[in-house]
Formats: C-alpha cells, structure tokens, sequence
C-alpha cells in the first residue's frame, strides 16, 4: 500500500515509520528540510507526563505512548528518553495538580503527594507559597526531540523510504488521495495523511474554523552554578499552579533548562519569520518570578518561537475520509503520543476499523471515564 504523507514532523514520521514496519510504502513529503527546524517537533526536548488534569482519556493513552516509544528505539537502536519524574505544584481547590490527582485516584495511578517542605527539598530553587503542594510521578519525564525526529528521519532513509524535502504541497484532494505540488504535478496513493501541524488548515480547509495557529515562546536560561545542579537532578515541572500555564524542562542529556508559559500564546501565521521581538524572552521570564527563587541571576541563553495549531477545547483535532486522514489541534501536546499515533494511523489506513472510534480514540474521548 502507498500512503502520501504530508508533514515531516514526529507524527508524519512516525506513521512512515509504522507503515514502512508493516511493509508499506510511505512516502513523505515537507515544504522545508527533513527534519524541518520550523517544526513544532523540533527542539531540544518535549513532555511525557501522566497528568492530564480531568482528562481521563488521555492520561489513559500515556502508558501506551510509552510502548509504543519503547518499540521504536527497539527500531533505531537507541533510545533519547531521560525519565525524571514529574512535578505539578498545587494550592488551589481545581487547579490543574488537584484535578489530575483526581484523575489518577480514578484511574488507580500511583503518585505521591509531597508537602511544601518536601517539594522544596527535590527542587530548592522554587519559592512556594504557605499551602503549596506538590503531586509526584516517578515516570515521566524528557524526551530528547530533536534527536528523536533526527533518528527516526535517518532510519527511514535506510529502508529506502522516499523523503522529500523542500517541496511544497499546495493542495489536497482529501477524498481521492491526491496531492498537488507547486511545480503543478500531482502524485496520487491509496491513502494521504496530512500531519503539517499548523499549516494543517491550509491544506484541509474544513479545519481552519476549528484549529488555530498560535506562536509560543520558550526560553532558554543557565542558571547560577548554585542552581544548575538541582536542576540538573530535577522533574520535569509540569506546571508551577496559578493560571499561566507555566512548566520548566531540566537541563538533562546536555540539553538546555527551557521554561514556557502558555498564557503567553497568541495568534499568527506559521510561516512568519521566527524572530523575537525586543525583550519578549525576558517578558516571559515575568510568569516565574514567583516561583523561582534569584531568577534575576539566571542568564537567557536564547528565547526560540514556534507554532502550534490549536483547538478551543485543547483535543486533538482528526478528519478522516475513506482514503485519508488530517491531524493537528496538537495545542502542544501532541509530541509524547508521536510514536503512538504513528502506529494507531498506520493502523487505520491499512486495515477497515471503525472511523468514528477512531477519531474519538485520537481525542482520547473514548477512554475518558
């Protein structure tokens, strides 16, 4: 079977990989390299976490996503995973520590819940307030992005899979399986999936009143000499509690201490140029004044900016026809269940399941309690 898949990101590879697995033939295309350095899947390191708030369903779908990870580096040979466990810090009655301590009490997760003294002793850089808490996962933790995609891109060009970069795809026939290029050619398969993250609703227009590009900054900080080892020894910090979304990356594999914050989204078009405007990384650093202690000291390394498409209710967002399917809506997310989807799409594609379980499994509706 020959399957046209738009989007060298982790989800359009990692459904190459699942179908080339299979015996398939995948075939890939991107309008800039492979893997593509505007791609929302390409940075230093992405989130695997437990904690979904009272998502059940996707909480559900992270032990899965972590077999399926497991199967590919079995494939590649290595694996770009550091498990560090995972923080939330909560203090409020709903906020987003509560409602996933919930959830895992509903799902019979184990997790342990620290006292403010307890969370200041595994991450002493943090300044809590008096009823602060914090809710622990010993698994979870950073998976190693861009290295991920690099490996999975070089493995499928040792199977002979056909990549090709820089070449801009400017129409879809969604039902016919039918792509069109920019030099005006058009390559036909038995299926197509679109998986070009916020440059999704171009190509599939049905979603552009549904998915909504939006530009994130992330910072890149060194912190003091003091700091930089308890970082180096700390959880993923999935969100510092309060309103602003923020969460912190520790500094593992080599990799940078990267800190985001996702009230600071906002509208654009992905294909912008990627700059900074003046003083915007220090502008994001303003969320986690009240969480971390000295971070006048730390030094911004670098601020980077990428695009995300976003649904409003945050799910994943898929469309399918007999011949194709259309996935983006990842609001962020999306990464940890990268080798997952790959396999649940090559899946569908290749076999005759059911269109709707499929797409309520992919929004994790099914499995939501």
């Amino acid at each position: 079977m020959k399957v046209l898949i738009v989007g060298g990101g982790i989800v359009g590879l990692s459904t190459a990989w699942a179908l080339a697995r299979r015996g398939h033939t995948p075939v890939v295309y991107d309008q800039g390299a492979v893997p593509n350095p505007m791609a929302a899947s390409y940075d230093q390191h992405r989130i695997i976490r437990l904690a979904y708030g009272e998502r059940d369903g996707y909480c559900r779908m992270v032990k899965p996503a972590f077999q399926a990870w497991r199967r590919l580096w079995h494939d590649l040979g290595e694996q770009h995973y550091v498990e560090t466990g995972t923080l939330l810090i909560g203090s409020d009655a709903d906020d987003y520590a509560t409602l996933s301590r919930a959830s895992f009490d509903r799902l019979s997760i184990p997790y342990d819940e620290l006292d403010k003294a307890a969370v200041e002793g595994l991450c002493p850089f943090l300044r809590l307030g008096g009823n602060a808490w914090g809710l622990y996962n010993t698994e979870g933790g950073v998976l190693l992005a861009d290295r991920i995609v690099n490996a999975l891109a070089a493995w499928l060009r040792s199977q002979g899979t056909e990549i090709y970069p820089l070449t801009t795809v400017r129409g879809a026939d969604f039902h016919n399986a039918i792509i069109a290029l920019s030099d005006d050619t058009q390559h036909e398969a038995d299926a197509l999936v679109v998986a070009a993250g916020a440059w999704t609703p171009q190509l599939v227009p049905d979603l552009t009143s549904i998915v909504e590009p939006k530009r994130q900054v992330v910072v890149y900080l060194e912190p003091r000499t003091r700091d930089l080892e308890a970082w180096r020894n700390s959880p993923v910090i999935v969100d510092f509690g309060g309103t602003n979304e923020t969460w912190a990356i520790p500094p593992v594999a080599n990799t940078g201490l990267k800190l985001g914050a996702g009230v600071h989204r906002r509208g654009g078009d992905p294909s912008a140029p990627r700059t900074l405007e003046a003083n915007e990384a220090t502008q994001v650093l303003t969320y986690f004044q009240s969480h971390l202690r000295n971070l006048e000291r730390y030094r911004i390394v670098e601020g980077r900016v990428c695009y995300y498409g976003c649904s409003n209710d945050e799910r994943f967002v898929v469309n399918t026809t007999k011949r194709a399917v259309a996935i983006t809506g990842c609001s962020g997310h999306m990464f940890k269940f990268g080798a997952l989807f790959g396999l649940e799409l090559a899946e569908f594609l290749t076999g005759a399941g059911d269109a709707d379980a499929f797409v309520r499994w992919m929004q994790g509706k099914a499995m939501d309690g």
